[in-house]
């Protein structure tokens, strides 16, 4: 999915769960892999979201793998900011949450080595070395060290929470996004980012007997169109698209339909819901007063709790799959 799109609106998230539709999202953890970039070789704003953490042991890790095909560019100097991050923290589980907003940096690999919750947590040598760097609307500053590894086929991500595990508040949220560092694969595919979370023992030691997974899949190519119209006469708005995944129509899934007076996609108003068909094509009309100038369709991530994997003591908690936008579209007015 967008980031800044993403970030500036509140959307209706879809939950896929057997033996219902849409619903609230449950309480377990859940972990969101997305980007502005989903076409084959693309280059872009890949992120990550894990969240809900709190609902389960307080992490002490997470090590993202990344798949084979996702090719990186390691090549910036410490201090390159790498793009935006947010971290949410509780004093107790399922608790009120403060939030943090901050970067990701490239972080220099001596600041790594002298940095207590990296040595705590993963202290080897790393292929590139990262820190999100995040502080609260009071003032409080966080730091969370985050190492780089190239495992031989694919590369491996580890955030180290063991510095505010120290200052009495647990990560219940962790995202932060990757500007031009991985590059989309050259072969369609259903490609799986699997995450792994090591929740502190009661010693304060990271207590692997009870990790945990949770799975992102990005499938790609994706593909969303939008043919807007707008009839003056009648007063009619009229947008037509498809939706395709991994070259195959992407079947059953909301399409969500923003329009406003500007491109700024913060300003628009969702106006109502399309649903895609046996094809993947979708089509919504509705009357407006107003004549719309832009529109953007959205398929959000979609969710299930039950997934396959369980290659941790603790087992696999949910998976999500990612969803895309249309591009902003210029809304043409219809002709007699």
């Amino acid at each position: 999915m967008r980031a800044g799109f993403l970030a500036a609106l509140l959307l209706a998230v879809a939950l896929t769960v057997p033996g219902a539709s849409v619903a609230a999202t449950p309480s377990v953890p859940f972990f969101n892999v997305g980007g502005n970039e989903h076409l084959l070789g693309g280059s872009g704003d890949l992120y990550f979201d894990a969240y809900n953490l709190d609902f389960a042991p307080s992490a002490e890790r997470m090590t993202i793998s990344i798949p084979h095909a996702f090719q990186a560019v390691l090549t910036d100097t410490p201090g390159t900011d790498l793009g935006r991050a947010y971290m949410g923290t509780v004093t107790t589980a399922q608790g009120t949450q403060t939030s943090y907003n901050g970067q990701l940096v490239v972080l220099d690999a001596s600041a790594y080595s002298n940095d207590p919750s990296g040595q705590a947590c993963d202290p080897n040598v790393h292929t590139a070395v990262w820190e999100i760097e995040v502080k609260s609307d009071a003032g409080v500053s966080l730091d969370v060290p985050v190492a780089v590894d190239w495992m031989g086929s694919n590369y491996q991500l580890t955030m180290c929470f063991d510095s505010v595990h120290a200052q009495g508040i647990e990560v219940s949220e962790v995202d932060f996004h990757m500007a031009n560092v991985f590059q989309n694969p050259l072969t369609a595919g259903n490609y799986l980012f699997d995450a792994v979370v090591t929740p502190f023992a009661a010693d304060g030691t990271p207590n692997t007997a009870t990790a945990y997974e949770f799975q992102g899949y990005e499938d790609l190519p994706q593909v969303l169109t939008a043919h807007p119209t707008y009839d003056p006469a009648t007063k009619t708005f009229v947008v037509s698209g498809v939706s395709r995944i991994n070259g195959k129509p992407r079947v059953g899934v909301n399409v969500h339909i923003w329009v406003g007076r500007t491109s700024i996609t913060a300003t628009m108003k969702d106006i109502g819901v399309a649903v895609t068909g046996s094809n993947g094509s979708y089509s919504f009309k509705k009357k407006l007063t107003a004549a719309p100038k832009w529109m953007l369709g959205e398929v959000d991530h979609y969710y299930r709790i039950i997934c396959t994997g369980k290659s941790q003591p603790g087992g696999c908690v949910s998976w999500t799959t990612d969803g895309r936008d249309t591009y902003v579209t210029l809304v043409t007015r219809a002709h007699k």
